[in-house]
């Protein structure tokens, strides 16, 4: 008949290094470095909805306080152009078709940093100068993606330059 065997309890000694080296463990992962989220204006992925009621009421106000991971939510109205977006990894999401108008005045919107999604505007009014590439979306960065927008009144619907692997549908 085997016999069953059960592992030696520890010695005092040992029992009392676990809590210690557990809080230790914590207080090494809290000051490693990361920033705060108070310290950034908002945490990761946060969502900053823009509309005529607020909490933000122009994009440029919301594009200020984004971080990189961030969804701005823009709710159906019209916003004045032109709007340039250089915040990486951030995603801007039209919700009812809100209008971007750029006033028949240059580029409307510039998507200028890696990993944009822009999806769900109305972009309309942009310049009408061929020679400066005037147009309703310009991508200047890698890795944007552009789907399901309309583009009205402008001299070049979507300008991609320098934006390897940039997706547009829809």
């Amino acid at each position: 008949m085997s016999r069953l065997r059960l592992p030696r309890p520890l010695p005092p000694t040992a029992r009392g290094l676990r809590p210690v080296a557990l809080a230790a463990l914590l207080l090494a992962l809290a000051l490693s470095g990361q920033p705060a989220a108070a310290q950034t204006g908002s945490p990761p992925g946060t969502t900053l909805v823009v509309s005529a009621v607020g909490p933000y009421t122009s994009l440029d106000a919301a594009l200020a306080d984004a971080q990189p991971g961030d969804t701005v939510e823009v709710r159906g109205g019209a916003y004045p152009g032109p709007l340039v977006v250089s915040t990486p990894n951030l995603t801007l999401e039209g919700v009812d078709w809100p209008v971007i108008d750029g006033g028949g005045a240059g580029t409307v919107v510039t998507l200028a940093a890696e990993g944009i999604v822009f999806r769900g505007f109305a972009v309309r009014g942009s310049g009408s100068q061929p020679d400066r590439d005037h147009s309703g979306l310009t991508l200047t960065a890698s890795g944007i993606q552009v789907e399901n927008n309309r583009l009205t009144d402008v001299l070049f619907g979507i300008f991609v330059a320098r934006a390897d692997g940039a997706v547009v549908r829809g």
